[in-house]
């Protein structure tokens, strides 16, 4: 099962996270989205790995990690009963 967490949460450094969010394998992902299971993917690669890459989940939407205003923007229409996956590099 995916992590809900609030989107309104403190800059952390790496490593620093402190949370226990569980993974999601890419399998476990397909199928929540295979199930019809309501599914927002994120994907938080920094600007240059997102432009640089041909490989994007369908459907995911891009959040710049570093652009504190459009993440709390986002956040205030998510369905909060949603699962929430995140992926970067």
């Amino acid at each position: 099962m995916a992590a809900r967490h609030s989107l309104d949460i403190p800059r952390l450094e790496k490593g620093e996270c402190g949370m226990d969010i569980p993974r999601t394998t890419v399998d476990e992902l397909k199928a929540m989205m295979d199930s019809g299971e309501t599914v927002i993917v994120l994907d938080v690669r920094q600007p240059e790995a997102y432009a640089g890459s041909n490989k994007k989940i369908r459907g995911a939407v891009y959040l710049d990690p570093n652009n504190d205003v459009a993440i709390r923007e986002f956040g205030r229409g998510l369905d909060r009963k949603a699962a929430i996956v995140a992926y970067c590099t």
